[in-house]
């Protein structure tokens, strides 16, 4: 009976143990934090140029701003989805893990 229970907990772990054992897992955890931040901050740019276009009050120059950022914001965030996708191809390409297995 006992060594049931031991073969059964000799397969358990602590929750994130075993996170970062394999080079892999670090990898993907530092591609996901990347991609992440790149989209992070592309929609903080827009939400920037949103507000910028509003308090422009018909201002020809500050229009004029307003859409450059947001085509500057649009572009980085087009990249950063682009950049997840070729992640992604690249990963199952070397037989990593897209997502760290104990997230």
């Amino acid at each position: 009976m006992f060594d049931d229970l031991k073969n059964a907990l000799s397969g358990v772990s602590a929750p994130g143990a075993h996170q970062f054992t394999q080079i892999s897992n670090i990898i993907a955890a530092v591609a996901n934090i990347l991609v992440a931040a790149g989209i992070s901050v592309s929609f903080i740019g827009l939400a920037y140029a949103f507000v910028q276009f509003i308090m422009s009050q018909g201002d020809k120059m500050g229009i004029d701003q307003a859409k450059r950022a947001a085509t500057w914001s649009t572009v980085g965030l087009l990249i950063s989805i682009i950049v997840a996708a070729i992640k992604g191809v690249v990963f199952q390409a070397f037989g990593f893990s897209v997502f760290p297995n104990e997230f």
